[in-house]
């Protein structure tokens, strides 16, 4: 039992050489430490089945067991901002499966018998095996709406990504066999990672969409947008620098945000929040002049007076805004309002932009976010 112990308790502190410290810290998915951590569950539910369940250890196992499923929900997001190296994605149902079943075996008393387990993706206590390594898959998900077109991209080994794109039944599409015919395929996109895989793909797919067109027309967003003045706008908050080489702003940023919630930040920053814009606020601020392939990136909420312990403040001038509101709660789409804003609403408008960071607005209670573009005076 104390080695059971020993491995679950240094798991719920994400101590070095565990499945939480890889998956947190190195962003890495290792087999054998995953089924360490799982055999450990078992361990000490075969030991502890016919005793009242131990406050700590419960603890330790409820709060591993959603830390873990929080990592995997975050790499599952079509827009791959967290991203698991080594992630075994073919196993991806049998490892959410598993992990439920073995934790729900915990509280329930039940040791799960060898033949639960998947041959497939195999327990090495039982058959000493691991499964097979699988190559870097990357789920690209869905990129226009009413559509169901998706994409999967392997890792090649000399590091290109080999885009399969497929398009799977649609009734909306006005000629689905010319839509098939003139899209499927496989596509090779040279990127040092799933992330920046990810946006090379995502832009090749906005620029060359034309064969998805459906009975009902080519979508248009319904975009809630108005002009509104502001005073000069204060900030606090929390800041971080990000090299743009490599995607690395498109990985750290997505981290950034859910380090600092699970830190607590919101509702601390939500403490100081003076009204003049609810809620939490992301922004970017370009340092390329000052600093090859840089940026800055604030988690903050507006805020009057002197600056809390601990946090930073950043003020912004006095300018015209012009504020969109997305379609949806979901995170895709604050993606979609982004493109729309870059490849329609720019294009075809007579404003110039502010040369100020945008804001991206987070007013929670299932409010859309919104995006802030500041704009020369009308």
């Amino acid at each position: 039992m104390e080695q059971a112990l020993q491995i679950l308790m240094q798991n719920a502190r994400a101590e070095e050489n565990t499945l939480l410290y890889m998956l947190h810290e190195e962003a890495r998915f290792d087999q054998e430490l995953f089924w360490q951590y799982v055999n450990s569950i078992v361990e000490l539910t075969r030991l502890t089945a016919n005793q009242p369940l131990d406050r700590e250890l419960s603890s330790a196992v409820s709060f591993t067991y959603s830390k873990i499923m929080e990592y995997l929900q975050w790499h599952q997001l079509d827009r791959d901002v967290y991203e698991i190296k080594q992630f075994p994605y073919v196993y991806a149902h049998q490892i959410v499966n598993l992990l439920g079943n073995v934790v729900n075996g915990f509280y329930q008393g039940i040791v799960p018998a060898e033949a639960s387990f998947d041959e497939e993706f195999p327990n090495p206590a039982f058959t000493g095996e691991m499964a097979e390594e699988q190559p870097a898959v990357l789920q690209l998900g869905y990129y226009k709406q009413h559509t169901n077109v998706h994409a999967l991209g392997f890792r090649e080994e000399d590091g290109a990504y080999r885009i399969v794109l497929n398009e799977e039944e649609d009734r909306d599409l006005a000629d689905s066999r010319l839509s098939r015919r003139e899209v499927e395929g496989t596509y090779l996109f040279t990127a040092p990672d799933a992330s920046s895989a990810y946006q090379c793909f995502h832009e090749w797919v906005m620029e060359n969409s034309a064969p998805y067109r459906s009975w009902r027309g080519v979508h248009r967003m319904n975009v809630n947008e108005h002009v509104i003045e502001q005073q000069p706008l204060t900030f606090v908050g929390i800041k971080q620098t990000f090299s743009c080489v490599d995607g690395e702003n498109l990985r750290g940023i997505p981290k950034m945000w859910q380090d600092a919630l699970a830190d607590g930040i919101e509702e601390r920053l939500n403490g100081f929040n003076n009204g003049a814009i609810p809620g939490l606020v992301g922004i970017c601020v370009d340092q390329r002049e000052l600093h090859d392939n840089q940026m800055e990136y604030w988690i903050a909420t507006s805020h009057t007076g002197e600056v809390p312990e601990g946090l930073v403040s950043i003020e912004l001038p006095a300018s015209h805004w012009v504020v969109f509101e997305a379609d949806g709660l979901e995170p895709e789409a604050i993606q979609r309002l982004w493109h729309h804003i870059m490849t329609e609403w720019f294009p075809s408008t007579s404003y110039q932009h502010a040369g100020i960071p945008e804001l991206e607005v987070y007013r929670g209670h299932g409010t859309p976010p919104q995006v802030w573009i500041p704009v020369k005076s009308l």
